[in-house]
C-alpha cells in the first residue's frame, strides 16, 4: 500500500483535536478486549440479535431481557447463562460476546453499547445475518442442480472412456487414436489450469496471512464481482459505526483514541494508527479518505459541509441505512447470476464431451467410406 507523500502544513493547526494517545494504555485495553477462539452458530446469532433487539426496544433492561430469552429461546439457554454470568461479573455485553461472534459484529456492539445505540445496532445485525442465512440456503438450492449435472457429466465421460470406446474398437474400424489425442489435450489443459489455480491460491494465502486488516480490505475491494459487494458492506459498516461515535458527542480526537482500544489486528485499530500518522504528517482528512477504497467516498462531502459533529453523525447514520439497502440489492442481484454462470460452464463441458466423442467417430466413419 503506497504512502501518501503530499504535505499540507502543520497538523496541529489543521487538526487541533488530535493528540498522541497513551500507547501503553491502548495496548493493555486491546489485550483485555482480544476475544477467545469460540463462535456461536450463525442461526443462533440471528435469533440472539433479533430477539434481544426486540426486547430492548420494548423497554426491558439488558439483564432482564437476557433472562427472558432463556424461556423464549431454549436452544440459547446455556449461552445466555454464560453471558449473564459475565455481565454480573462486571463485563459489558460486547466483552461477554468477544470471540463468540464475528470481529466486525463485536466491534459494532462495543461502539453501540458505549454510546447508546445498542438496540438499533442489534436490530441491524439481526437483519444482516438473517439475510446471510437466507442467501446461504438459497445458494445451496441454486447449486444443487448444477452440481448434480457436473456429477452426471463426469460419470458419462468416465463411462465412455472405460466401456464405450473399447467396444467400438472391437465392433468396427473405429480409430481410437484420435479420441485418445483429444482426451489427452483436454486432460493436459485441465491439469495446467488446475496447477496454475493451486499455485495462485497458495501464493495469495501466503501473502494474505502477512497483511494487516487495512491491506486485506483494500485487496477485497479490488476483486472482480465480489469487490463491489464488499465495498458496499464496508460503506455501510464504517459509516454506521462512525456515525454512532459522532452522534454520541465524541470529537475527532476521541474517536481516533477510541479506535486504538480495539484489537491491534482489527480494522478499526489499524485505521486509527494510520489516521494518526496521516494527520501528524500535516495532510487533510479528505486525502486520507480518498487513499483507501473501502472508505465511503461520501465522507468527503459530508465533512466538507462544515456541520457540527452531531449533525454529521446524523447524516452518516442516514447514509448507512441507504448503504445497507444497496448492499441487500447488490447481494440479491449477484445471487441471480450464479446459476446462469454455472449453466454456461456446464454447457461448455457438454460441448467438449460431445466433441471428444463425435470427432473421432466422424474420422473413423470417413476412413471406412474411403476404404469402400
Amino acid at each position: 500500500m503506497r504512502d501518501v507523500n503530499k504535505r499540507g502544513g502543520s497538523p496541529h493547526k489543521q487538526w487541533p483535536l488530535f493528540k498522541k494517545a497513551n500507547p501503553k494504555t491502548n495496548r493493555q485495553a486491546a489485550k483485555y478486549l482480544r476475544p477467545p477462539k469460540t463462535r456461536l452458530p450463525l442461526r443462533q446469532q440471528v435469533l440472539f440479535f433479533s430477539l434481544l433487539a426486540d426486547l430492548l426496544q420494548a423497554g426491558f433492561q439488558l439483564q432482564t431481557a437476557l433472562t427472558m430469552m432463556q424461556g423464549l429461546a431454549p436452544e440459547l439457554k446455556s449461552f445466555l447463562t454464560q453471558i449473564n454470568t459475565q455481565l454480573q461479573a462486571g463485563q459489558s455485553l460486547g466483552q461477554a460476546l468477544a470471540g463468540r461472534i464475528a470481529t466486525n459484529s463485536y466491534s459494532q456492539i462495543m461502539i453501540a453499547e458505549k454510546h447508546g445505540f445498542l438496540d438499533q445496532s442489534l436490530q441491524q445485525l439481526g437483519q444482516l445475518l438473517t439475510t446471510r442465512t437466507r442467501q446461504k440456503a438459497r445458494l445451496r438450492a441454486l447449486l444443487a442442480y448444477p452440481v448434480a449435472l457436473f456429477v452426471v457429466i463426469g460419470g458419462i465421460i468416465v463411462a465412455v472412456k472405460i466401456w464405450l470406446f473399447p467396444q467400438l474398437t472391437h465392433f468396427s474400424n473405429f480409430d481410437q487414436t484420435n479420441f485418445i489425442s483429444w482426451w489427452l489435450v483436454l486432460k493436459y489443459i485441465g491439469v495446467v489450469l488446475l496447477s496454475v489455480l493451486v499455485v495462485y491460491l497458495l501464493r495469495v494465502g501466503w501473502w494474505w496471512r502477512k497483511q494487516g486488516a487495512v491491506v486485506r480490505s483494500s485487496w477485497y475491494v479490488s476483486l472482480p464481482i465480489i469487490g463491489k459487494l464488499y465495498s458496499q458492506y464496508s460503506y455501510y459498516y464504517l459509516s454506521f459505526n462512525i456515525g454512532m461515535l459522532l452522534k454520541s458527542g465524541m470529537d475527532l480526537k476521541q474517536i481516533r483514541e477510541y479506535l486504538l482500544v480495539f484489537d491491534p489486528a482489527s480494522l478499526f485499530y489499524q485505521l486509527g494508527e494510520r489516521l494518526e500518522r496521516h494527520i501528524n504528517s500535516g495532510q487533510s482528512l479528505s486525502t486520507f479518505i480518498r487513499h483507501y477504497p473501502f472508505l465511503p467516498p461520501e465522507l468527503t462531502y459530508f465533512i466538507g459541509k462544515g456541520q457540527t459533529l452531531s449533525q454529521l453523525g446524523t447524516e452518516l447514520l442516514v447514509y448507512s441505512k441507504l448503504a445497507y439497502k444497496k448492499l441487500l440489492q447488490k447481494s440479491e442481484r449477484m445471487m441471480n447470476y450464479i446459476q446462469p454462470l454455472l449453466f454456461v460452464i456446464i454447457a461448455c463441458l457438454i460441448i467438449g464431451t460431445y466433441l471428444a466423442i463425435l470427432l473421432p467417430l466422424y474420422h473413423s466413419l470417413e476412413g471406412v467410406y474411403v476404404y469402400k
